[in-house]
C-alpha cells in the first residue's frame, strides 16, 4: 500500500480503553473490509500476474483506502474508522455508499 503523505495529526494506536476483544473485532472488520476492495479490483480491473492491480492506497487526510482505478477515473474508497464503501468518480464521491457493519457479502452484494 502506498501514501499520499504523513498524517497531519497522528492517531493514538492501540486505543487507550480498547479491551483485547475489541482490538481482534476491529482487525477482523477492517480485513474484511480490505478484502472488500480487492474484490472490487478484481471484478473490474483486468488481474496483472505480479499482482500489483492489488496495490491499495492509504490516503491521510481523509482517512481513506482507495483502489487503483477500477475504470477511467473511478476508484472505490473505504473510509475510515467509519468502515464505508463507496465508488469515487473523478474525484467526487457517487450518491451510494456501503456501510459495512459485519454484513454478510450477500447483503452486501
Amino acid at each position: 500500500m502506498t501514501s499520499s503523505k504523513p498524517s497531519s495529526s497522528p492517531v493514538s494506536w492501540p486505543p487507550d480503553k480498547a479491551t483485547a476483544d475489541e482490538l481482534q473485532d476491529a482487525f477482523q472488520q477492517a480485513h474484511s473490509a480490505v478484502q472488500w476492495l480487492a474484490r472490487m479490483v478484481n471484478s473490474y480491473s483486468v488481474p496483472t500476474s505480479d499482482g500489483s492491480h492489488l496495490h491499495m492506497h492509504w490516503n491521510a487526510d481523509p482517512s481513506t483506502i482507495t483502489t487503483p482505478e477500477v475504470a477511467e477515473g473511478t476508484v472505490v474508497e473505504m473510509r475510515l474508522p467509519q468502515m464505508v464503501l463507496q465508488f469515487v468518480e473523478r474525484g467526487e464521491r457517487t450518491k451510494h455508499e456501503v456501510e459495512l457493519d459485519d454484513k454478510s457479502p450477500a447483503r452486501i452484494e
